[in-house]
């Protein structure tokens, strides 16, 4: 469980320390037309996320600067990025500007700068053959969005009244039980925080379900076609506050609450006002994604909606992470003959991302 610093858990404002991260931030930046440079120098200030809510929670006190060790100095790092730029390499393709979605291994990258990111990941640890069918998916890491439709119906048995756990609209709201877990840990710090007005008032919903909502709805810029909406999946919550039009919370002290500390608790804002090219969603406010901790540290670092995070990820393979003295390693593998490879001597999970590809999440 991801709790705040005063129910002595990890996740809040313990040591954040981090090694090898920077590169698959060069290879984002790039990705996303971000300079190198300007991306190093708000790394290594403090300064926040390029673009989006500029926020400075990363550089408290027993932060660590970026550690570059095994992967190059940070000028090379910035030669190889600006390399790369003049070449021209593209990351766009016709279906969402400003992201390309490869759909198997044998598409080519896109950057010229991923040949530093494969060393990353020390993927010898990666070394059981597991057949992709025999493992167990969480789905947690799954795009879902116009051009990537769910995949049949979440697992009954993970999906789970919402109240009373957490307030909620209506009495027959339900969440799947890892997103109701960290909407209940935010909840929880935002009583400290703010006060007792956040409700969750949209969550799972079905195919039926769904297809009412989008009929009804007088403007589709904010709801997805039955079959595309993440809130089939039970990891989407739409978090609103008691009183306030949902048009004014962006701009509100509990909308940039939200905003500013959803990933401690593995979730993401999905649909920011600066992402909309990515997403084709209108700004949403208000709908949070369960994505786990790490990923949702990691998109809100670099202010990444998930397509960008689920393309970084295809493009460099993957990175290594240290939160609070966990170390982590995120891999992304292509099924070869119906297999992907896992860690022998780790801990993990496996989520399908829903093009084609898996995301292992190993820890020791």
């Amino acid at each position: 469980m991801i709790q705040s610093q005063k129910r002595g858990v990890t996740g809040y404002k313990g040591k954040l320390y981090y090694a090898f991260v920077i590169p698959f931030a060069f290879v984002c930046a790039y990705f996303l037309g971000v300079g190198a440079a300007e991306a190093v120098g708000a790394r290594m200030t403090g300064a926040g996320r390029t673009g989006g809510t500029n926020v400075s929670t990363r550089a408290e006190p027993g932060h660590n600067a970026a550690e570059t060790a095994g992967v190059g100095s940070l000028g090379e790092l910035v030669g190889l990025q600006r390399e790369a730029v003049d070449a021209g390499a593209s990351g766009t393709d016709n279906t969402t500007p400003g992201v390309h979605i490869r759909t198997s291994a044998n598409e080519p990258r896109d950057m010229l700068s991923h040949a530093f990111v494969n060393g990353l990941s020390d993927t010898t640890a990666f070394s059981v053959p597991m057949k992709v069918n025999t493992l167990a998916n969480t789905r947690y890491l799954e795009l879902i969005n116009r051009d990537y439709p769910v995949k049949g119906e979440p697992d009954t048995g993970a999906i789970v009244a919402a109240w009373p756990t957490v307030p909620t609209s209506t009495g027959d709201l339900a969440l799947h039980q890892a997103a109701l877990d960290a909407v209940e840990q935010l909840f929880a710090a935002a009583r400290e925080d703010l006060s007792n007005t956040l409700y969750v008032g949209s969550g799972y919903r079905d195919y039926d379900k769904q297809k009412q909502i989008y009929q009804a709805a007088s403007d589709k810029a904010y709801a997805q076609k039955p079959g595309h909406s993440e809130h089939q999946t039970g990891l989407a919550a739409d978090i609103f506050v008691v009183g306030m039009h949902q048009s004014k919370m962006a701009r509100s002290a509990e909308g940039r609450w939200l905003a500013e500390n959803a990933w401690k608790y593995g979730l993401i804002l999905r649909y920011s006002d600066d992402k909309t090219k990515q997403t084709n969603i209108a700004g949403e406010p208000w709908h949070f994604r369960y994505v786990g901790q790490v990923h949702a540290w990691y998109c809100y670092e670099y202010n990444l909606c998930l397509e960008e995070y689920i393309a970084c990820l295809q493009d460099s393979d993957g990175y290594t992470v240290t939160l609070d003295g966990k170390a982590y390693t995120v891999l992304y593998q292509w099924p070869n003959d119906g297999k992907i490879d896992v860690p022998e001597n780790m801990a993990y999970d496996v989520s399908g991302d829903n093009t084609g590809g898996y995301i292992i999440t190993a820890w020791e």
